[in-house]
């Protein structure tokens, strides 16, 4: 039985002339062949080597993803970090604030309105801290 791959019969031809001359000639390049081997067998080579280079740059891909989402939760949470130190100068600033109100002496009215003036200040970056983070989140 002569079977399909085997370039048409051609291979089989030059074995049967072989046989009817009995000289041994230079047997002559075969269609479909190459230096390197069979054309399919290159073209096998050639795609496992696409799908390796596919797959390096899916893994380089992964890595980068992995590498800046690290980077974005380091600074998300360094400014959390920053908005919790804000309002605790926040909370502290109103309870002298508040311990200042409480007493009737009047000798802290001028510290009163400095408090004041450090609040709203405090309460600003505060508020602009917030914006970048909600920035960040999305």
């Amino acid at each position: 039985m002569v079977s399909e791959d085997n370039y048409g019969g051609y291979e089989n031809q030059l074995f049967k002339e072989e046989d009817l001359t009995g000289e041994e000639e230079e047997m002559p390049s075969f269609r479909g062949r190459t230096r390197g081997g069979c054309v399919r067998c290159q073209q096998s080579h050639s795609l496992q080597l696409a799908v390796k280079v596919l797959y390096g740059f899916v893994a380089f891909l992964i890595i980068t993803v992995a590498v800046l989402a690290s980077l974005v939760f380091r600074k998300v949470d360094s400014l959390s970090e920053e908005e919790s130190v804000y309002h605790k100068k926040i909370t502290s600033v109103q309870q002298g604030i508040d311990d200042l109100s409480s007493t009737s002496n009047c000798s802290g009215c001028l510290d009163v309105t400095l408090y004041s003036k450090e609040i709203s200040r405090l309460k600003r970056e505060f508020e602009d801290i917030q914006r970048m983070i909600l920035g960040q989140e999305q």
